[in-house]
């Protein structure tokens, strides 16, 4: 990694989209910040951490677009955020955005898809990063790993 920190924005919902992965990044050296869509208490301990969390009602509002691209991220993590990202969120990081789901797609593809794991008695979870393109949620590229 160059001298100069990245700037990594995470866009979610509560626990999956903003505690652990915002942790990781921010332990790197990377400069963090978020948008939870939910007010929630990891909202509250980011901010606690040094790590400012915006909560916009919605990402295809002017002002909140402009909030994130002043922010200047390299790069945007989504999870459990639940939408498509417009375009325009889409253009403005430089490395692009990711999505983490908590499932080995394209199994249990929505929400809730741990519980839905555990209630199907499946003997193996994991997670997927997608590099996320226009209008879909899914991606020509994709890790996965699993347990």
């Amino acid at each position: 990694m160059s001298s100069e920190a990245k700037c990594v924005h995470f866009i979610g919902v509560g626990g999956v989209g903003m505690s652990g992965i915002a942790r990781v990044a921010s332990d790197l050296g990377m400069k963090v910040s978020g948008s939870d869509m939910k007010a929630s208490r990891y909202t509250q301990q980011l901010e606690e951490a040094g790590i400012p969390v915006f909560e916009p009602r919605t990402l295809r509002d002017e002002d909140e677009l402009s909030r994130l691209r002043d922010l200047a991220p390299d790069a945007i993590c989504v999870a459990a955020y639940g939408k498509i990202l417009p375009q325009e969120v889409l253009d403005i990081p430089e490395h692009g955005c990711l999505n983490v789901h908590a499932s080995l797609l394209p199994k249990y593809r929505g929400a809730a898809p741990i519980e839905r794991a555990i209630l199907a008695g499946e003997r193996e979870a994991g997670v997927c990063i997608m590099h996320m393109e226009a209008g879909t949620t899914a991606s020509a590229g994709r890790a996965k790993s699993a347990t």
